[in-house]
């Protein structure tokens, strides 16, 4: 897989990709995995930023890095997970943009698949490789949803409800927003980004791929949004029950 140079369709996107830009967010719980995950990723992106939630200090392992912009949490606070999204509003290129996770280790074809299953919808679509649909009735987040899980197969891409903001791309001239406008990033993110792009009518696609194409570097961690859902998930509900309002389906 490979991508190709050249949008199609709406003649009012760039004709030439452009640079592939990419954002993270990090926090010094992640100290173990953040250099796996991001020797993963940063040879097959242009530049990325990378979010440094609760850092005191720019760790030098990520200063030695000249494809990397840093940024403090206390320069732009209260992003938390939200701000592996901020580099789409600090970067003034257009290319295209791919948000990935410090706790996940990407294959060396990752950005290239991307781009392909981006190029197959037109560039009109967010694509990634964590999905999940919202059942009707709909009960709460934690019960009503089918979950694509990003290391398991998936025999052909289809249309979800949800994408996993950790194993994302889209273009910013289809979709671009400012986190810092958000009320809450904190576990959060995938429903907040889900009604961003309904509310440009941006179709979500979770890409097909055999079993462990994407792994986990850690599971279960204390922190994350996963463990977050399992003790309390309402404000997921709540806005799970928004993104079905905007889509038009009945909750």
């Amino acid at each position: 897989m490979g991508h190709e140079n050249g949008y199609r369709g709406d003649n009012r996107l760039r004709r030439d990709l452009g640079p592939i830009v990419a954002g993270m967010a990090t926090m010094p719980s992640r100290g173990e995995t953040l250099p796996l995950a991001l020797a993963s990723i940063i040879g097959q992106v242009d530049r990325l930023y990378l979010y440094l939630d609760g850092h005191d200090e720019v760790p030098s392992s990520i200063r030695e890095q000249p494809k990397v912009t840093p940024i403090l949490s206390r320069h732009v606070p209260d992003l938390r997970g939200a701000g592996k999204l901020l580099g789409l509003t600090l970067e003034p290129a257009q290319g295209l943009f791919v948000s990935v996770d410090d706790d996940i280790l990407y294959p060396d074809d990752y950005v290239a698949s991307l781009c392909e299953g981006l190029r197959a919808q037109d560039y009109r679509a967010v694509v990634g490789y964590h999905g999940s649909i919202l059942t009707r009735p709909f009960i709460r987040y934690s019960e009503s949803r089918t979950v694509f899980y990003f290391a398991e197969a998936l025999r052909s891409a289809c249309r979800v409800d949800v994408l996993g903001a950790g194993t994302v791309m889209f273009a910013p001239e289809v979709l671009r927003f400012d986190v810092r406008q958000w009320p809450d990033g904190l576990h959060v993110v995938d429903l907040r980004f889900a009604i961003e792009a309904a509310k440009r009518s941006v179709p979500l696609i979770c890409l097909d791929r055999p079993d462990d194409y994407v792994r986990p570097l850690a599971l279960g961690q204390p922190d994350s949004a996963y463990a977050s859902l399992k003790n309390d998930d309402s404000r997921q509900s709540a806005l799970a029950l928004e993104l079905l309002h905007l889509t038009g389906k009945s909750a």
